[in-house]
C-alpha cells in the first residue's frame, strides 16, 4: 500500500485525471476484494502465494439451486446437531470429549474441527491442553478476511443490452468515486438460466475494503437503495423497477463466523496454512478454507480439505486399530 501512495505521489511519473485515478483505485479495490482485506494489511510478498500451483481453469459456472444444494448432498445420512455451540475439545485416554454450551458431552475416536478462522481467532472453541505453538502463531498470523454480498431480484432484465451483446457480458464493473472504491465494485447477472424463462432477474455485488465502514452504517434496506441508485448512474434512462426480493449479508456480524475467508496478512508466511492442517496427536483434525494453502479463499478449497482430513482420519484409526491388534 505504501508503494501504491509513493506511485501516485510520484508526480514527475505520472499525472492522472479523475477517471484515471478512479479506475487505478477501482483495480486496488479489485485486489482488497480478491484479498477480503484494506491491501495495507495485505503480505506484499506472499499475497498471492497459492498460485505456485496451476489453479483450476475454464468457464465459470453458477449453482443456480445455490450451494446449499450441495451442503445437503454432502450431509445425507449424517446425524447433525442444529443449534449446539461447542466451547471445549478436549484430547482423553485414547479419545476426544467434545462439550456443548448445553452441557452435552460427546466423546469420540477423533474430531474433525471446520469452524472458520475468525473463531478459532476469538478463542470460542477452549482446546484442552492448549494447540500446539506451530498452530496458535498460525491462527494469530494469518487474515480473517471480510466482503459482504447483496443480491436483489428484478421483474425484468433493464441490462438486457449486456446480455445480447457477442459474447454477453455475465458481469459489469462501477468505477465509482476514489473514496468509495470496494462499493458495488463489481455486478454480476446471477440469473437462473436454466428453466426457460426466468421470474425473476437477479443482480449480485459486494462490498469490501474500507467501504465496509460505509457499509456498516447501514441497515440493509438503506444498502439496497444505494445499490440500486448506483445502478440508475450505471443505467441512465433505463428504468429500474421496484425489486421483488433482495438479500444482504451480515456475515461479519454473526457470532458464528465473523468473516468471509482467509488472506495472508503483514508478517503471516505460506507455510501457516500447513500449519492450521496439521493433525493434533493424531485425534484432532482441522478442515476449512484456511487450512488448504493453494486453494485457500474458496469453496473447492474447503471441499478438497475435507476430503483431505477425512482420508488422513481413516488412516490413522486403521494404523491405531493395527497397533492393538499386534499387541494381542
Amino acid at each position: 500500500m505504501e508503494s501504491q501512495r509513493e506511485f501516485l505521489d510520484e508526480k514527475a511519473l505520472v499525472q492522472m485525471n479523475p477517471l484515471e485515478k478512479r479506475i487505478f483505485y477501482w483495480h486496488i479495490a479489485n485486489s482488497e476484494y480478491a484479498c477480503g482485506a484494506p491491501l495495507e494489511k495485505v503480505s506484499a510478498s506472499y499475497w498471492d502465494q497459492n498460485e505456485a500451483i496451476g489453479q483450476f481453469d475454464g468457464r465459470h459456472s453458477l449453482l443456480v439451486d445455490g450451494a446449499q444444494k450441495v451442503v445437503e448432498a454432502i450431509a445425507e445420512d449424517t446425524t447433525i446437531l442444529l443449534n449446539k455451540k461447542v466451547h471445549k475439545v478436549k484430547l482423553i485416554h485414547r479419545g476426544v470429549r467434545v462439550s456443548l454450551n448445553d452441557g452435552t458431552e460427546l466423546e469420540a475416536d477423533k474430531v474433525l474441527v471446520t469452524v472458520p478462522l475468525a473463531m478459532l481467532k476469538k478463542g470460542n472453541i477452549q482446546f484442552e491442553p492448549p494447540l500446539p505453538k506451530r498452530k496458535a502463531d498460525a491462527i494469530k498470523r494469518l487474515g480473517a478476511g471480510r466482503i459482504e454480498k447483496i443480491a436483489v431480484a428484478f421483474p425484468r432484465c433493464f441490462w438486457k443490452d449486456l446480455k445480447q451483446k457477442n459474447p454477453p457480458v455475465d458481469y459489469f464493473a462501477h468505477v465509482g468515486p476514489v473514496e468509495q472504491r470496494g462499493l458495488f465494485h463489481t455486478i454480476y447477472d446471477f440469473t437462473n438460466r436454466q428453466d426457460g424463462s426466468p421470474k425473476s432477474f437477479v443482480l449480485m455485488s459486494y462490498v469490501c475494503g474500507k467501504s465496509l465502514e460505509i457499509f456498516d452504517k447501514k441497515t440493509d434496506d438503506q444498502v439496497i437503495k444505494m445499490f440500486i441508485e448506483t445502478l440508475r448512474k450505471l443505467f441512465p434512462g433505463k428504468h429500474i423497477p421496484k425489486p421483488v426480493g433482495q438479500m444482504v449479508s451480515r456475515w461479519g456480524k454473526d457470532e458464528d463466523i465473523g468473516m468471509s475467508y482467509s488472506y495472508m496478512a503483514v508478517g503471516s508466511k505460506p507455510e501457516d496454512y500447513d500449519s492450521m492442517a496439521a493433525p493434533v496427536s493424531d485425534r484432532i483434525y482441522f478442515a476449512g478454507e484456511a487450512t488448504h494453502r493453494f486453494f485457500p479463499q474458496t469453496m473447492h478449497g474447503s471441499y478438497l480439505s475435507g476430503i483431505r482430513a477425512t482420508t488422513w482420519m481413516l488412516d490413522d484409526y486403521l494404523v491405531d486399530h493395527t497397533r492393538s491388534f499386534s499387541t494381542l
